[in-house]
Formats: structure tokens, C-alpha cells, sequence
């Protein structure tokens, strides 16, 4: 069974038959489904973009910081 996908993703098939989740608008492409991601919101001033090879990339212009782990919420003092 095909899990329910968000907004603009497709599952495709690669030549060894393997299952790729595409979103087709983004260029993004994974090997696990996007609604399990999409679950997890990223802490306030965060954003999610996908580079040039097609990795997610998570940003926060504020800070300055760029990340491939999906970003933990900062402790408020």
C-alpha cells in the first residue's frame, strides 16, 4: 500500500526497482516517504531547501547557520 503523499510528490521507481519519492516542483527527490518529514516541524526561523545534488539543507539566516540535520529548538534562557 502507497502511503498518502503531500502536494507534488510522486513515487517513481528507479532501474533496480527501487522506491523514490520525487516532488517534482522542488526538484527534491528521497527514499522515504515525505509525509513521515513532513511530520516533524522545524523550530521557529528555520527553513528546509534542497541543494544543487539534491540534499536537504536546513537554514536559519538569523543565526547564520546552516545544517544537514534536521534542526533541534534552542533553549530559551
Amino acid at each position: 500500500m502507497d502511503p498518502q503523499l503531500p502536494p507534488g510528490w510522486q513515487i517513481l521507481r528507479n532501474p533496480n526497482g527501487q522506491v523514490i519519492y520525487a516532488n517534482v516542483s522542488t526538484g527534491q527527490f528521497r527514499v522515504t516517504p515525505p509525509a513521515a518529514a513532513a511530520a516533524l516541524a522545524l523550530p521557529p526561523g528555520w527553513i528546509q531547501m534542497t541543494n544543487d545534488i539534491g540534499r536537504t539543507v536546513y537554514i536559519n539566516q538569523s543565526l547564520h547557520r546552516m545544517q544537514f540535520e534536521f534542526p533541534q529548538a534552542e533553549e530559551q534562557a
